[in-house]
């Protein structure tokens, strides 16, 4: 019977901790970048918490019809169409003011975005005047000038 070995390889430790030492270079300088890298990475395409609450804020303060123009998925449809879009988002408001009595304000929980940064989505945290809170998604979109509503 022929039987074919294998030369026994030897556990170098220089060599182990030149390659261990050479995997921590390359890994530091992968996560090495400026702040502002750090900040487009966060918020692509200049998005804004703050411009994300406002859009929230349009419908809950009455401004059924901004809120419907903020709206990219309303660009192409009929006047008709953003007219009863804008008279359902006031009698959802109706309800909030009905059962909770309002909206006192929302803030940025967290965000997602997609689509090389053009598509966040966001989850606000909406309070009522009743001391409750939601969790509301709002999805945006990047048209390439501004963050609007999907």
């Amino acid at each position: 019977m022929l039987h074919f070995f294998r030369k026994q390889r030897t556990f170098r430790p220089a060599r182990a901790v030149a390659q261990a030492m050479l995997l921590g270079v390359i890994l530091s300088l992968a996560s090495c970048g400026s702040r502002s890298d750090a900040a487009e990475a966060e918020n692509p395409n200049g998005f804004s918490d703050e411009q994300a609450t406002q859009y929230y804020m349009l419908r809950a303060n009455g401004q059924f019809d901004a809120y419907v123009a903020a709206m990219q998925s309303c660009d192409s449809t009929t006047e008709a169409y953003r007219s009863q879009m804008a008279r359902l988002l006031k009698h959802h408001e109706a309800q909030i003011l009905q059962t909770k009595g309002g909206t006192t304000g929302a803030e940025v929980l967290r965000k997602f975005f997609h689509k090389n940064g053009t598509v966040a989505v966001v989850f606000l945290n909406v309070t009522f005047k009743d001391g409750s809170s939601e969790e509301v998604i709002q999805t945006m979109v990047f048209d390439g000038e501004n963050w609007r509503l999907k």
